[in-house]
């Protein structure tokens, strides 16, 4: 096992980046090195969860020499719609701390980074050239693949893996779960996995790995309570796709466009205790919260949830909403004011949303239509 660490971080020298050209180019050497080694057969595999995994995007994309699979665990392929800005909102949180207690931290000591994040993140609002060089070609990845994704991991790599598995060209292989996304990695079903994989395809084992489902996926009640499934393809062949609209007067998403308009309101308030990133509370006074229950259609194979809840709130002074859509185990749960990814109530989706002159709103985000929103039924 070789773990190379990158410029200018831990006991590297050199000016660190993050996830750049340069990386993944140094991450190609490493891999061409240890495949010519001598206690090397020449096969090399590459392994890991969050950044190890998106930092494996970029590399794999490069085909060095050697790489003859990888282990891609839950990791965001478009760090500005997953990273920066969830749905065209500002990642405040979470993004801050993991800069400043891993990236900075991480630093070799008298090195420096070779840029800041947190500013140009906030420099480059929308999907522009600073965008696409930290977005990998995914396309252009063609080695056997193990890919896991995680329901529970909206905020962050949930979006990106399940497209980056889409979009990859080689055999591959997709693990879908419900839990904590390292407590699942290091799970003795899950390692045992990954051992099947790397053994097929670096050591050529003939273990039968290549007859497995293309897709293992489970179906939550809850963080517990689910069915596991198999499909041959992602997303399964047997979804359907509905237009849907947001009837707040039967609380439900219905098949046609509501005929009266209808809300139920709340004042949003900041609470003293910490609540989670994605609560929908609004920076200026005076707000109010809509909320309303979704009853999401059930697909085939039953794989989204059945029940969910939306929160709009705003507007601010310039016209802007906020809006949110979360999980709830059941039809009489209520929306609080706070939502946590791991509490009875989950974030789905976030989005920003502008206020217009003309009576529908467009979005600022990657995602809903207010006035008819097209989703995938389940």
């Amino acid at each position: 096992m070789v773990q190379g660490d990158t410029r200018g971080m831990h006991a590297s020298e050199g000016t660190a980046g993050f996830l750049t050209d340069r990386d993944a180019r140094d991450y190609a050497e490493v891999i061409g090195w240890a495949a010519a080694q001598s206690w090397c057969t020449g096969a090399v595999g590459v392994n890991g969860v969050s950044y190890l995994c998106m930092s494996q995007w970029r590399v794999a994309a490069l085909r060095p020499p050697g790489l003859k699979a990888i282990v891609a665990w839950e990791g965001a392929s478009d760090l500005l719609r997953e990273f920066a800005y969830h749905g065209g909102i500002p990642e405040t949180g979470f993004l801050p701390v993991w800069w400043k207690n891993r990236m900075l931290r991480g630093s070799h000591r008298g090195a420096t980074m070779g840029e800041d994040f947190l500013i140009d993140a906030r420099t480059h609002p929308l999907d522009d050239a600073y965008w696409q060089a930290k977005r990998p070609d995914l396309a252009a990845i063609d080695v056997p693949a193990l890919v896991a994704a995680g329901w529970a991991d909206h905020g962050l790599h949930t979006r990106g893996t399940l497209l980056a598995y889409e979009a990859l060209r080689g055999p591959k292989w997709h693990y879908i779960h419900g839990g904590r996304k390292w407590e699942t990695y290091y799970r003795a079903e899950s390692l045992e996995l990954q051992r099947q994989f790397l053994d097929h395809f670096l050591k050529g084992s003939a273990n039968g790995f290549q007859r497995r489902p293309t897709v293992t996926y489970q179906v939550r009640r809850s963080r517990e309570a689910y069915q596991t499934r198999t499909a041959t393809d992602w997303p399964p062949p047997s979804q359907q796709h509905r237009t849907l609209y947001l009837d707040a007067a039967s609380m439900s998403l219905i098949a046609h466009s509501p005929t009266h308009p209808s809300s139920t309101t709340y004042a949003s308030s900041r609470r003293r205790r910490r609540t989670d990133r994605a609560t929908p509370r609004a920076p200026w006074s005076d707000s109010t919260v809509t909320t309303a229950s979704l009853m999401m259609p059930r697909r085939k194979d039953g794989c989204a949830p059945p029940i969910a809840n939306s929160i709009l709130s705003g507007p601010d002074p310039t016209g802007r909403f906020r809006l949110m859509l979360a999980r709830s185990p059941s039809s009489a749960a209520s929306v609080p004011a706070s939502t946590s990814k791991s509490g009875p109530v989950q974030p789905c989706s976030k989005q920003v949303l502008n206020s217009s002159s003309r009576s529908s709103a467009t979005t600022t985000g990657n995602g809903a239509c207010p006035t008819g929103a097209s989703s995938t039924t389940g």
